[in-house]
């Protein structure tokens, strides 16, 4: 879907701009993965391969050798591992429960029950459906105990994961690299979230509570 992109993502993700906190380091990238994902192996493994520019049969980025940016490489492992889902900011109600479906089962969750609650698949505007369809992720994600984040890289499409409330706790708004961030979500979908009766855990871009990685375990 993103092939070819990469030299835009390198400009966002190394970007001459100066911050006040620094990205993570390999080591803490990997205890990302490692907290965000129950310690999946598999994760990890496509983790270190993608930074080498050895990216997963399924991958939304080109190789680039040594040159792979991380947050690329943090991306790709979790797409690779089927425990994260790209989705199209303009996206339709049934592509975007499609792009989720592995997700949803890998966490033992029930596709059928999103494409059941999302129901009215009518939307007004273009690019309400990733809303309407994150509202209804949520509900099963809190019913599960587990919470939804995201990766924000500036572009227009969504990298959405789910996770363990503690790993989302420690992780939310973490800066990854220049203009990258492990975020909650909800602030983008404001609308959508308070209609249907929940508060918002976000109401802003992580960069305005940006933090640096947290502690070991």
């Amino acid at each position: 879907m993103m092939a070819g992109f990469l030299d835009f993502l390198k400009g966002i993700f190394t970007g001459p701009k100066g911050a006040a906190l620094d990205g993570l380091s390999v080591a803490q990238a990997k205890s990302a993965i490692a907290e965000l994902t129950d310690d999946d192996e598999t994760c990890l493994r496509l983790f270190e391969a993608a930074l080498s520019g050895d990216m997963p049969e399924n991958s939304p980025y080109t190789g680039q050798g040594k040159d792979t940016p991380l947050a690329v490489a943090i991306i790709c492992a979790l797409y690779g591992a089927n425990r994260l889902a790209m989705v199209d900011w303009a996206a339709g109600v049934d592509e975007i429960c499609g792009e989720l479906a592995p997700l949803i089962a890998d966490q033992g969750m029930s596709v059928d029950q999103l494409l059941a609650s999302s129901g009215n698949r009518t939307v007004s505007n273009r690019g309400d459906a990733v809303g309407l369809v994150y509202t209804e992720i949520r509900k099963l994600a809190d019913q599960n105990q587990r919470r939804i984040l995201s990766i924000n890289e500036g572009s227009d499409c969504h990298h959405f994961l789910l996770t363990s409330e503690a790993a989302a706790e420690r992780w939310t708004s973490v800066k990854i690299a220049e203009n990258v961030y492990f975020e909650d979500s909800d602030w983008q979908f404001k609308k959508q979230l308070l209609a249907a009766g929940f508060e918002l855990r976000s109401k802003k871009h992580p960069m305005d509570s940006a933090r640096s990685a947290p502690a070991e375990r």
